[in-house]
């Protein structure tokens, strides 16, 4: 069953620079850089469109090779990014990034839509580890998440 991986983070900070950080691959390279190493990053803000394959590997051993990223939209007005991700062993991984204004600065959310086979709910897991890691690296202010079950209506 798919599950979907909701992590919301409030920050201090304006929408619109929270916004840049979340679509340039140099921040999530900087927040990533204790526990992963990505191989074949863009290094230029992402762009609508933009397609590219990496590999990454997490704590020095576990090695995930030809993951596929197409960023399916990315609206600067709206401040929302839709990814397209999947690798051999994970059939689809779509993160939509939103930032929204907040009276105290902004609040980013990442919904991903996990599906892995057998093996969906652990990638949840590690989808909502590496996304809170994130935003404890970022200094978000308050940090919530959950993993559900797909709902189709």
């Amino acid at each position: 069953m798919l599950r979907v991986v909701t992590v919301t983070a409030q920050y201090a900070r304006s929408p619109d620079d929270l916004f840049a950080s979340a679509s340039d691959p140099r921040d999530l390279l900087a927040v990533m850089s204790d526990i992963d190493v990505y191989r074949w990053m863009p290094n230029a803000q992402f762009v609508r469109g933009m397609a590219f394959v990496t590999d990454v590997t997490f704590w020095g051993w576990l090695k995930i090779k030809g993951h596929h990223v197409h960023l399916d939209s990315l609206d600067s007005v709206e401040r929302c990014l839709q990814s397209r991700e999947y690798s051999k062993t994970v059939r689809q991984w779509d993160h939509l990034i939103t930032v929204k204004a907040h009276p105290q600065g902004a609040v980013w959310t990442d919904q991903v839509v996990v599906d892995a086979g057998w093996k969906t709910y652990f990638v949840a897991l590690f989808s909502r580890y590496i996304y809170v890691h994130r935003h404890r690296r970022r200094n978000a202010l308050s940090i919530t998440s959950n993993i559900q079950p797909l709902r189709i209506t």
